[in-house]
C-alpha cells in the first residue's frame, strides 16, 4: 500500500502533465506560414546579388543555400507534424466521433487560403530559382 500510496502523486503528475498537451491547430498552421515567410524573407535577403551562394563566407557559417534549406525542411517538419497529429487522433476516435482537430485545421486553411496561396506561390518560385 505504501508504494501505491508512494507512486500516486508521481502518477498523476505524469498524468496531468500528457493531459496538458493541446493540440492546436490555428497555432500549428500560422507557425508553418510564418515559417514559409521567414524563408522567403531570408530568400529575398541572400538572392539581391541574384545568386544563392552554396559556400559558406567563413568556415564558421552555414551558407545561403544550407541555411534555406534548414528552413525548408522546418516547414515540413511542421506540415508532417500537423498531418501526423490528424492521422494520429483519426486512430483514436471511435466510429461517428469527429476530429475536432481536422475540423479546424480545415477551417483555419480555409479562412486564411488566399494568404496561403500568396506565401506558397512565392515558395515555389523562390525554390525553382535555386534549382
Amino acid at each position: 500500500m505504501k508504494k501505491v500510496l508512494l507512486y500516486l502523486p508521481l502518477m498523476l503528475i505524469m498524468f496531468t502533465f500528457t493531459s496538458c498537451k493541446k493540440q492546436n491547430a490555428e497555432k500549428d498552421l500560422e507557425n508553418a506560414i510564418n515559417k514559409l515567410n521567414f524563408f522567403n524573407q531570408k530568400f529575398d535577403e541572400f538572392y539581391q546579388d541574384g545568386v544563392i551562394s552554396k559556400k559558406a563566407a567563413n568556415d564558421n557559417e552555414s551558407s545561403e543555400y544550407d541555411q534555406l534549406k534548414r528552413i525548408a525542411t522546418e516547414y515540413y517538419e511542421l506540415i508532417n507534424k500537423i498531418n501526423k497529429t490528424v492521422a494520429d487522433i483519426d486512430a483514436k476516435l471511435k466510429d461517428g466521433e469527429e476530429n475536432k482537430y481536422r475540423t479546424a485545421y480545415v477551417a483555419a486553411t480555409k479562412k486564411r487560403e488566399a494568404e496561403i496561396d500568396k506565401v506558397f506561390d512565392e515558395f515555389k518560385q523562390n525554390v525553382e530559382k535555386i534549382e
